[in-house]
């Protein structure tokens, strides 16, 4: 199983010319010399106006991606449950000797994969209407992918995660608790013992903490 992001690591190798998507020292060095030198008007307009209208251009492009593998993944799924009587994708790819080489891990995931693309397609007009909810106001959906738009299906996922991206810089709001309340709260949880069950693995204490936070927002409503 590959890396996630693995194409970020490069090994330092020369290059004559700028390569493909790489950052590596090399080809940084050579990004930065080929504009280096032009003028500082030129390098305000490029960044103010041309680099956000082809940011837009790159993200409007990633969209159709995503609902081209939408589209692909539910219509997969159509064509090998209709046939076959098989009401869930994973019980029939488990008989396919295609993918008799894939492991346990590697099945689920494949198959995952495949439902969320089929529940996205099913349920979009739950989506759109949520994430078209006037307090959803840092979501781009454009940058969204299969896997998140199918979070989207949950309220209570828009807003949480609209809450994330929300910059610190944006919060007008004052917390309506105190400071001592907050940390009351938190001395609970370590009380509970709960960071002796998890490991104290900052992985399972961020998967814990947005499980409250989509409870804390469930509640609220």
């Amino acid at each position: 199983m590959p890396f996630s992001n693995v194409h970020l690591i490069r090994i330092p190798q020369e290059h004559n010319n700028i390569t493909g998507n790489c950052f590596c020292e090399n080809c940084k060095r050579q990004r930065l010399e080929a504009i280096i030198n032009n003028p500082q008007r030129v390098l305000q307009i490029r960044f103010l106006d041309l680099l956000p209208e082809k940011e837009s251009m790159t993200l409007d492009k990633l969209f159709s991606n995503t609902l081209d593998l939408i589209v692909q993944g539910h219509a997969y799924k159509h064509s090998s449950l209709h046939p076959t009587g098989y009401r869930y994708f994973k019980s029939w790819a488990k008989q396919q000797e295609q993918f008799r080489h894939l492991t346990d891990k590697e099945m689920t995931k494949f198959c995952q994969k495949v439902n969320e693309s089929s529940a996205v397609y099913r349920n979009w007009n739950t989506i759109a209407v949520n994430l078209g909810d006037p307090r959803i106001k840092e979501i781009d959906a454009r940058r969204l992918s299969v896997n998140q738009f199918y979070r989207a299906i949950s309220m209570e996922w828009c807003l949480s995660y609209d809450e994330l991206l929300r910059s610190k810089g944006k919060q007008v709001d004052d917390p309506q608790y105190t400071n001592d309340k907050f940390d009351n709260i938190f001395q609970y949880i370590v009380d509970t013992g709960l960071f002796d069950d998890i490991e104290y693995s900052q992985k399972r204490a961020a998967a814990f903490g947005e499980r409250l936070k989509i409870q804390m927002i469930k509640h609220c409503r």
